[in-house]
C-alpha cells in the first residue's frame, strides 16, 4: 500500500494505517529532531520522545489538512510542517528559559525622572514605597466635586 492509500484510509477513520504512517515517517522525524535540537543548538531543549508525540499529533492533523491539488507531495508537506513545529518548540523553550533568568521590575518600582536614581540603585522588594512629596501634593489638590 502506498502513502496516499494510507492517507485515504486514515481519512476514512481506519486508524490501523496511522501506525504504518508513523513508522514510515519516523526516520524523517528523528532526522529533523537531530538537526534542530542537537546539531544547531548543541543542547537538547526537547527530548526525543516528546518530539515524537508532537510529530505524531502533527501527522494526524496533516493527513486531514493536506490538499492533493497542490504541487507539493505529502512527504514534503509533512516535512515542512514538522520543521516548523520543531522551530516553534525551540523558540518556546528559549523564551521560557529567558523568562526564568530575567529580573522583572514592576511599574511601581520604576525609576523616577526627577531624581538621579539609576536602575542599579532600585531595590527589589515587594513593598511599595510612597514618597512624602507626592502624597502632600495630592492631599492639597484633591477636592471632591460634590462638596
Amino acid at each position: 500500500m502506498n502513502i496516499y492509500e494510507c492517507i485515504y484510509m486514515v481519512q476514512m477513520n481506519d486508524f490501523t494505517e496511522m501506525k504504518n504512517l508513523i513508522q514510515y515517517y519516523r526516520p524523517m522525524v528523528t532526522d529533523i529532531w537531530a538537526d534542530v535540537f542537537v546539531r544547531k543548538t548543541n543542547t537538547i531543549l526537547c527530548e526525543k520522545e516528546e518530539f515524537y508525540r508532537h510529530a505524531d499529533l502533527l501527522l494526524y492533523h496533516c493527513v486531514f489538512e493536506y490538499r492533493m491539488d497542490r504541487a507539493l507531495s505529502f512527504s514534503g508537506f509533512y516535512r515542512r510542517c514538522t520543521k516548523n513545529k520543531a522551530y516553534d518548540i525551540l523558540r518556546h523553550s528559549i523564551r521560557k528559559q529567558c523568562y526564568l533568568n530575567q529580573t522583572c521590575i514592576s511599574l511601581d518600582q520604576r525609576i523616577r525622572e526627577d531624581t538621579k536614581l539609576y536602575y542599579g540603585d532600585v531595590n527589589m522588594f515587594d513593598s511599595l514605597e510612597v514618597h512624602e512629596t507626592h502624597v502632600g501634593i495630592y492631599k492639597k489638590s484633591y477636592q471632591p466635586s460634590f462638596w
